[in-house]
């Protein structure tokens, strides 16, 4: 498509530009408005390279306002589709800069672009800062990516670049799992690891700038995100990272599915996923991540811990949410929901409850693809969060089923009270939300049979509850899901419940007999204690990477 560069004059009276597509459409580099009023949104850029990019340079509006503050010994270079624009900046913003300033556009030859990777090469290994126009960079992504790969030369291993063995960037923020990757990894290596707060960063030119501050600054082993928390939205984390030869870990700890539905463009070669669901690793492998290997969840010793926890004072509760609710409203918030839809919802569930391993949405597909059902969508986000809906709605089920059953032996629940008494009104005593890190554990010390419900979303892998309760020094009874016989021993080290007459037959011995309890979950402390701690899962994640 033929794009041809236009300078006018914006409301304002300053200078603008704006670019004409063959088919007479136009799309705007800076305002028709106030062109100059762009500069306020790069005020907090920190100019730290030895050498810095502009990829993609406008008429410099973004830069008027901060170009005191490079540093008289940084190399500048412009780079810009457009030769009008190179010459805007050289002339009006870098005219004192001439001995450091070099310039690549469209119509640079291979000799002018190998010139500017000598320049680089020579300060090696001095930093790069890469500085983003964001208008010109989308309208000519494909130029700028081959620009900057060409300056900065082909991908580095992570051996051959000076990256530190073991050290991690952890993408860090409030997310679950993250302080507790962020005590095994300072507690594995005797040393924090480099925390890259994104949450911090809502613009992306100051995400950018940090994410580059680490690399190049801090030079991780690796990179690590639990459920591609902190990825950002243009796909720069990815591209970095490749860059500079620095493997990206994912660590997924919920259902892939609806978490790559606007990410998987974002994953490419270096990319290594683990998730704590077997089931999970065919689609991860399908979404292109170099390998994915199944990594369980694990348990934080200096969260929980017996620590004297006298005679427990309830004799059977569940601590768990009913995923119901506000819950279940906000994933149909996701998707066009129709009530049409009601009545595969109440099936699909009902057989998940039977048949934890069925496949909703493959079930879906042959249902639409046989006509037995007519969906009001056809696209892959509606389908997915659907499927989550479902998944989740036979959670709830599961979960009420289960709780209902032990009614009558007294079975009282911890947290999201106003869901369960909707769901059982006054009939099962309730008690308030607790906080997971402070509160969480002297719960679990206080009640004799914790009873554990997997989500449907897992159906073979086991929940936090099964690692938590034990190095809390209580008991927990859980349903029977296959990867939990694959982590301790049953009977000795782990009990389970296969029906709901097994469930309350195990509940009452339990119960009745504390000795019991207290050798099975000394068993399983012992266990979660040599093979079952974030230590043990940050050591099978760098065994894979390598560092």
């Amino acid at each position: 498509m033929q794009r041809t560069l236009e300078i006018f004059t914006a409301q304002s009276g300053q200078v603008s530009a704006k670019i004409k597509t063959d088919d007479n459409s136009y799309r705007h580099v800076h305002s028709l408005v106030k062109p100059e009023d762009e500069s306020s949104h790069f005020t907090g850029i920190n100019f730290w390279g030895d050498s810095i990019i502009f990829a993609g340079t406008g008429l410099g509006w973004h830069l008027k306002d901060a170009i005191d503050r490079i540093s008289v010994s940084s190399q500048i270079i412009l780079v810009d589709f457009y030769d009008k624009c190179i010459d805007h900046c050289r002339n009006n913003l870098f005219y004192n800069r001439t001995d450091t300033l070099y310039t690549l556009s469209e119509t640079s030859s291979p000799e002018n672009i190998q010139a500017v990777r000598s320049v680089l090469e020579q300060r090696n290994p001095g930093t790069v800062q890469i500085i983003k126009h964001p208008a010109s960079f989308a309208i000519h992504r494909d130029f700028y990516d081959t620009i900057l790969s060409k300056v900065l030369g082909p991908p580095r291993s992570a051996k051959s670049a000076q990256h530190a063995a073991g050290k991690c960037a952890l993408l860090y923020g409030t997310f679950f799992l993250q302080e507790e990757l962020r005590r095994a990894l300072e507690r594995k290596h005797g040393n924090p690891p480099v925390l890259f707060h994104y949450e911090n960063h809502h613009e992306s030119t100051g995400y950018e700038s940090m994410l580059q501050t680490i690399i190049q600054q801090q030079h991780p082993g690796y990179i690590l995100s639990v459920n591609m928390k902190g990825f950002d939205g243009t796909g720069m984390l990815s591209w970095y990272a490749q860059k500079s030869g620095i493997p990206v870990v994912v660590w997924f700890v919920d259902d892939p599915r609806p978490i790559l539905l606007s990410k998987k463009q974002f994953v490419s070669s270096g990319m290594i996923a683990f998730c704590w669901e077997k089931a999970g690793l065919p689609f991860l492998q399908s979404c292109g991540f170099d390998s994915v290997h199944f990594l369980p969840l694990a348990g934080d010793p200096s969260l929980f811990s017996p620590n004297n926890p006298g005679a427990p004072s309830t004799d059977l509760a569940f601590v768990g949410s009913t995923m119901s609710g506000g819950f279940l409203d906000d994933i149909k918030s996701k998707f066009m929901w129709n009530d049409s839809l009601i009545p595969l919802v109440e099936t699909l569930s009902n057989k998940l409850l039977v048949r934890p391993d069925l496949s909703v949405s493959h079930i879906i597909q042959e249902l639409t693809y046989k006509k037995v059902i007519a969906l009001p969508f056809a696209d892959e986000r509606n389908i997915t969060w659907l499927c989550s809906y479902i998944i989740h709605t036979a959670s709830m089920k599961k979960r009420k089923n289960i709780i209902g059953a032990l009614q009558n032996r007294g079975i009282e629940t911890f947290g999201d009270p106003q869901g369960w008494r909707t769901l059982f009104g006054t009939s099962v005593p309730t008690h308030p939300d607790m906080d997971y890190a402070t509160e969480l554990c002297s719960v679990y010390r206080k009640i004799a049979v914790n009873i554990n419900i997997t989500s449907c979303q897992m159906p073979a892998a086991v929940n936090q509850r099964v690692f938590d309760i034990p190095l809390s020094g209580s008991f927990v009874l859980s349903d029977k899901q296959q990867q939990l016989a694959e982590l301790f021993d049953i009977g000795s080290e782990a009990i389970w419940y296969a029906t709901i007459e097994d469930l309350k037959e195990k509940s009452d011995f339990y119960r009745n007999n504390p000795d019991t309890r207290a050798a099975i979950s000394a068993a399983a402390r012992k266990r979660i204690l040599a093979e079952h701690t974030y230590e043990n899962r940050v050591a099978q994640i760098e065994r894979v990477v390598g560092t």
